[in-house]
C-alpha cells in the first residue's frame, strides 16, 4: 500500500489554508491501495503534555534540524522571522509516516523523500516568495525544488494555471513534470437537489463569498467593494432583493477608500443586507448557495471551482471575464459576464491609485457596478431569458464537476508517477528524529478525523472570550489561550510552547466540552491535577448557561466584577476547597540548587528557575508573565540555557525595582494627602479673614 504523507495540519499551512473544503473530494474518494497519513494535533498535544521524555526528544530533534539548516546556505532563508516553515515544522513533516509527501499552494517539502504538488493558482506561491525577506533566494530555492528528482509531478485543474507556472519558472525540466487534469464529469452534483428551487425574480437573493476557504484577506481581490456599490445602484432603482455577504467586514475607512457608501451600507444592514462574518462550515455554504438566485463574483482572477459549485446549486453566476478565464464552457448564454479589463478600471481590484491613497475616478457608464446592475435588471425584466440562462447554467454544471480535480483521475496519475517507489520502504532518519517518530506513532488522523477537519475553519476563529480565557477553533479542534496575548503564526503550532519560553501556553482539545470549562477559571487551572470544588461549581453553572449566550455573558461579567470586589472572600473560600492545588504543590520538586544564583524546580512536568533572592517559590509568580522573577522551560537543558542568557544580577536589579514600587506609591499618596491638607488650611484661613 502506498502511503501519502499530508502535513496540512501543521501551523505553516495556516496562512494558505490547510484543509480547504475544495480538496475534500480527493480525500473522500481515496482508492484502497493508498493510505493518507496526517498529524492529529490534539493527540500530539496530549503526547507531549503527558511525557517529559517526549518533550526532551522534541527539543533534541529540533536542535539537530536547526544545525542542518544553518549548515546549508540554500535553506538560509528559512531561518528568517518571516518564514513560517520553522525547524520544528520541518521535523514534524520529516517524521510523518509516508512514502510520498503531498503539498498544495506552497511546496513545504522536507527534502528527504519524493513529493507531489498541486496548485490551483500560482499567485499564492508568487505572493509567498515576494513577501518573504529573501525573495530571490526563495525563488531559486523553489526552482531547485521543482527540478530536483524528489519532485514527481506538479498538478493543475486548469490550463491557465499551468501556463502561468511555465512562464514563472521558464525551465524545461519543470515543464516535463507538469500535469493538467481537467475537472471530472462526475461528483459535481453531490449535496444538491437534482431539481433546484424555482427562481425568485420578484425579490431575488444574491450571495457573495470572499473565497472558497473564506480567507479574510480576499474581500478586495474577489470584488466585495464592487458588490456593495452594485447593491446601492440596485436598491436605488426601487428594486426588491436580499444581499448575503459571507466575509469579514472591512473597516469603514477602507470601504470609503474603495468608494463604498458606508452610510448606505449601515442603513441597509438587517434590511436588504445580511452580513455573515463568522466562519461557515462547508455544508452551511452549500445551503446558502442553494437558497440563492444569483452568485456574485466580480473578481479579476480565475475562481472556476467556486463558480461551478454555485451553478450546480442552481444560482446564476455574475462574473467577470477574468474570473472565467481558462474555461471555454462559461459564456453569455449560461452566466452574466461583464468586462473587467485593466484599461477600463485599473483600480477596481485593489490598486491604491495615486499617492493620496484614493481609488482613481472612473466613468460611471463603464464601471463594473453599472454593467452588473444593467445586466441583472435586464434579466429580471425578462423572465423567459432568466429561466433559459438558469437551465443552460445547470446543463453546463451537470457536464463539469464542481470539484477541483476528478478524484479518480488524480489518484490514477499519482499511482503512475509513484510506480517506481517501493511502498513501506524504511527511511533513514537521524537518531533524534527516529526516537521522536516512534513516540508519535499513534498521533495520526483517522478517516472520521479527516471528515471533521474539513468542516472547520482553515484559520483560527475566535468563538469564546470570557476575559479569563480565549477559545479559537481551527480545523477539527479547539485551542485555549489565556489573557489577550498577541498570537504569532508560530504560536498556533502544537509544539511551539515546548520550545520557546516566550510562547503562550495553549491547550488543544477536540471539542469545547473537553476543555472542562478552563476558559472561565483562568491560567491557574491549566495544570490542575485534582478536583477543585469552586471550579466544579463554575463549570456546572457554565454548562447550564452555555445554550443561552446572553445569560452566559451576564454570568461571566458578574463573576469578574464580584471577583474584584470580594476577592479576599473568594480567596478564603478557595483556600478551604483547594484539594487540587494541594495535590499540585505536593508535586513540587527541587531539582538543582544554586545554579548561577537560581534554584531549578520541577512542577507538573515543567521546570522553573527561581532566583534565590526572590524568596519562596510561588506558582502564582511563575504563571504571571509580568513578574520578573521566574524562568520556565520544558527540559533541564532548556532552563539552563535560559539561566545563562539571563544573569541573576540583572534580575536582582529588576526585583529590587519592583520591590520599591509599592513604597513609592504609598509615599506619593502621603505627599498628596499632606498637600491637600495644606491647601485646605490656607483656604479656611482665607474664608475666616
Amino acid at each position: 500500500m502506498l502511503r501519502i504523507a499530508v502535513p496540512w495540519s501543521l501551523s505553516h499551512y495556516i496562512p494558505i489554508g490547510g484543509y480547504r473544503p475544495i480538496y475534500r473530494p480527493l480525500f473522500d474518494r481515496v482508492p484502497s491501495n493508498i493510505s493518507l497519513c496526517s498529524w492529529h494535533n490534539v493527540k500530539i498535544y496530549n503526547c507531549f503534555e503527558s511525557s517529559q521524555n517526549n518533550r526532551t526528544l522534541l527539543e533534541r530533534a529540533v536542535s539537530e534540524e536547526q544545525g542542518k539548516l544553518q549548515a546549508n546556505p540554500d535553506n538560509s532563508f528559512m531561518q528568517s522571522p518571516g518564514c513560517s516553515f520553522s525547524a520544528a515544522n520541518r521535523v514534524l513533516t520529516n517524521i510523518l509516516p509516508g512514502d510520498v509527501e503531498f503539498h498544495h499552494s506552497v511546496p513545504f517539502s522536507s527534502q528527504t523523500r519524493p513529493f507531489v504538488f498541486y496548485s490551483d493558482d500560482i499567485s499564492t506561491l508568487v505572493s509567498f516568495v515576494e513577501n518573504s525577506e529573501a525573495g530571490r533566494i526563495d525563488r531559486q530555492h523553489y526552482k531547485n525544488l521543482f527540478t530536483d528528482r524528489l519532485c514527481l509531478g506538479v498538478f493543475f485543474n486548469n490550463s491557465l494555471a499551468s501556463e502561468n507556472f511555465q512562464r514563472h519558472f521558464h525551465d524545461s525540466a519543470i515543464d516535463a513534470k507538469l500535469h493538467y487534469l481537467p475537472t471530472g464529469p462526475d461528483g459535481g452534483t453531490a449535496g444538491y437537489d437534482e431539481n433546484p428551487r424555482p427562481l425568485n425574480l420578484d425579490c431575488p437573493r444574491f450571495l457573495f463569498i470572499n473565497s472558497a476557504h473564506q480567507n479574510p484577506m480576499g474581500f478586495i481581490e474577489r470584488g466585495g467593494h464592487i458588490v456593495l456599490r452594485f447593491w446601492k445602484n440596485f436598491i436605488m432603482q426601487g428594486r426588491c432583493g436580499r444581499l448575503v455577504m459571507r466575509c469579514v467586514r472591512p473597516a469603514a475607512a477602507t470601504l470609503e477608500r474603495l468608494q463604498v457608501d458606508v452610510g448606505f451600507v449601515e442603513a441597509e444592514l438587517g434590511k436588504s443586507i445580511l452580513w455573515l462574518e463568522d466562519y461557515c462550515p462547508d455544508y452551511e455554504l452549500d445551503r446558502l448557495t442553494a437558497a440563492s438566485d444569483f452568485y456574485l463574483l466580480p473578481s479579476k482572477t480565475a475562481h472556476l471551482a467556486s463558480v461551478r459549485k454555485a451553478m450546480n446549486a442552481g444560482a446564476i453566476a455574475v462574473i467577470t471575464d477574468g474570473c472565467a478565464r481558462g474555461d471555454d464552457m462559461l459564456d453569455s448564454s449560461n452566466s452574466i459576464r461583464v468586462s473587467s479589463s485593466a484599461d477600463e478600471w485599473p483600480g477596481a481590484f485593489g490598486n491604491e491609485g495615486d499617492s493620496s491613497g484614493l481609488m482613481p475616478s472612473v466613468d460611471p457608464a463603464t464601471s463594473l457596478e453599472f454593467l452588473i446592475t444593467r445586466a441583472v435588471v435586464q434579466l429580471l425584466d425578462n423572465p423567459l431569458l432568466a429561466h433559459s440562462m438558469r437551465d443552460a447554467s445547470l446543463a453546463v454544471a451537470r457536464k463539469t464537476s464542481a470539484n477541483l480535480i476528478d478524484p479518480v483521475k488524480f489518484w490514477e496519475k499519482i499511482n503512475d508517477v509513484c510506480q517506481d517507489i517501493s511502498p513501506g520502504s524504511k527511511r533513514n532518519l537521524s537518531k533524534g528524529s527516529g526516537d521522536l517518530s516512534m513516540a508519535l506513532a499513534n498521533c495520526l488522523m483517522s478517516k472520521a478525523d479527516f471528515e471533521r477537519v474539513f468542516d472547520g475553519p482553515t484559520q483560527p476563529l475566535r468563538i469564546v472570550n470570557t476575559g479569563q480565557g480565549v477559545v479559537n477553533r481551527i480545523g477539527g479542534h479547539v485551542m485555549l489561550t489565556y489573557g489577550n496575548e498577541k498570537m504569532r503564526t508560530e504560536d498556533w503550532s502544537v509544539v511551539n510552547q515546548y520550545l520557546d519560553s516566550r510562547a503562550p501556553r495553549v491547550r488543544f482539545a477536540k471539542t469545547m466540552a473537553d476543555l472542562d470549562g478552563r476558559y472561565i477559571y483562568g491560567p491557574v487551572a491549566m495544570n490542575t491535577e485534582g478536583p477543585d470544588l469552586a471550579m466544579v461549581a463554575k463549570r456546572a453553572i457554565s454548562e447550564r448557561l452555555m445554550p443561552y449566550p446572553k445569560l452566559y455573558g451576564a454570568f461571566s461579567w458578574g463573576y469578574r466584577i464580584s471577583k474584584r470586589v470580594f476577592g479576599k472572600v473568594f480567596s478564603t473560600l478557595r483556600s478551604k476547597t483547594k484539594t487540587g492545588r494541594h495535590a499540585r504543590h505536593k508535586s513540587l520538586k527541587l531539582v538543582r540548587e544554586d545554579i548561577l544564583g537560581y534554584n531549578i524546580i520541577e512542577l507538573s512536568g515543567h521546570y522553573y528557575a527561581a532566583p534565590q533572592h526572590a524568596g519562596a517559590f510561588s506558582i502564582a509568580k511563575a504563571l504571571e508573565s509580568r513578574k520578573p522573577f521566574h524562568l520556565n522551560a520544558v527540559s533541564i537543558e532548556a532552563i539552563e540555557r535560559l539561566i545563562r542568557q539571563n544573569p541573576v544580577d540583572t534580575r536582582i536589579r529588576a526585583y529590587r525595582l519592583a520591590a520599591k514600587i509599592p513604597f513609592l506609591i504609598s509615599f506619593a499618596k502621603v505627599i498628596k494627602t499632606l498637600f491637600k491638607r495644606v491647601l485646605k488650611g490656607r483656604s479656611d484661613r482665607g474664608i475666616s479673614e
